[in-house]
């Protein structure tokens, strides 16, 4: 099986509060689309959180071959060997982008026009706004107390949104 990814990563400030979306298609159908928020970080480091979710998805939807669009051209030329890669921290997400990559027969990336990646955009954004709002309300029932995040504890690469990358 084939399909198509669309991903985006959006950080609100850089670094700052972070968001991913992607899009799986076959043909016109949608197999699957998703935004979540994935902590602190810059923006480079939510475009690869992007395409490891993305490209995770894939994977569990069996297909063999993909092809991946996303307006960051950093990723995109890192991805294909175009770019080195010298932050530290991109190092690790571009290792594990390229894992995953690896494990498709076909596996090829586009850089495109924010335009063409609307729906991934839409879906990252959403995701860090609803999550912004979440610890508002949190923290409105907490007469002023500071909520912590859902994923508070957890570990994530980048989860200290220093990256020069």
């Amino acid at each position: 099986m084939e399909v198509v990814l669309y991903i985006d990563g959006a950080a609100m400030g850089n670094p700052g509060p972070a968001g991913v979306g992607f899009v799986v298609r076959r043909g016109e159908e949608v197999l699957r689309e998703e935004g979540r928020y994935v902590g602190e970080m810059t923006n480079n480091m939510a475009e690869y959180r992007a395409l490891i979710a993305g490209l995770e998805e894939v994977l569990k939807l069996g297909a063999e071959r993909v092809r991946v669009y996303s307006d960051s051209q950093l990723v995109v030329y890192q991805m294909q060997g175009r770019y080195g890669v010298k932050s530290p921290k991109l190092a690790l997400l571009h290792e594990r982008a390229k894992e995953l990559a690896g494990r498709f027969s076909q596996f090829e990336i586009f850089c495109v026009d924010r335009s063409q990646i609307r729906e991934a955009d839409r879906l990252a954004h959403k995701a860090v706004l609803l999550h912004q709002a979440k610890l508002s309300i949190q923290g409105e029932r907490g007469a002023g107390r500071m909520a912590a995040p859902a994923d508070a504890g957890e570990e994530s690469p980048g989860s200290t949104g220093q990256d020069a990358g």
